[in-house]
């Protein structure tokens, strides 16, 4: 086999390896959340069970409601703890995460910090995340869709 076709196989070798470790990565910094529970237009409330969304179970489970053209991310904070907020970050519309490690919510678009109550803590975003009222149940959460 010659030089070149050594050094070929090499990278190519080298390239999916390398491509198999970012997918694994990524699928490691997905995990935790759940997608696309649809709430109508008219519900002033949602019950989220922890049966139904055993990700809320675990600290940094995350669920996202859509009602309208509105998405909020529930997320677990302590063990007795959950937050929910819009997820469309306020600076470019890029959709938020909840960091468990530093207890925030952060845009992985252009670096903006939040509290977990949506106040603005560190910028380019100017305006402050909406924050949803969330109680604790027997059973699992109950999130206000207040107007």
């Amino acid at each position: 086999m010659s030089e070149n076709g050594r050094k070929r196989r090499d990278f190519l070798r080298t390239a999916g390896l390398s491509a198999i470790a970012l997918g694994s990565g990524c699928s490691l910094f997905l995990k935790k959340r759940e997608t696309d529970l649809k709430v109508p237009a008219d519900r002033k409330q949602v019950d989220l069970s922890f049966a139904t969304y055993p990700v809320l179970n675990t600290v940094g489970g995350e669920v996202i409601l859509t009602q309208n053209e509105t998405s909020i991310l529930v997320y677990r904070r302590t063990e007795d703890t959950f937050g929910a907020i819009d997820i469309t970050c306020t600076h470019w519309g890029c959709h938020v995460r909840y960091s468990p490690k530093k207890d925030d919510i952060f845009c992985p678009c252009h670096g903006s910090r939040f509290s977990t109550g949506g106040a603005v803590t560190e910028g380019p975003a100017e305006e402050n995340l909406r924050s949803y009222p969330v109680t604790t149940t027997a059973n699992g959460v109950q999130i206000s869709l207040r107007d």
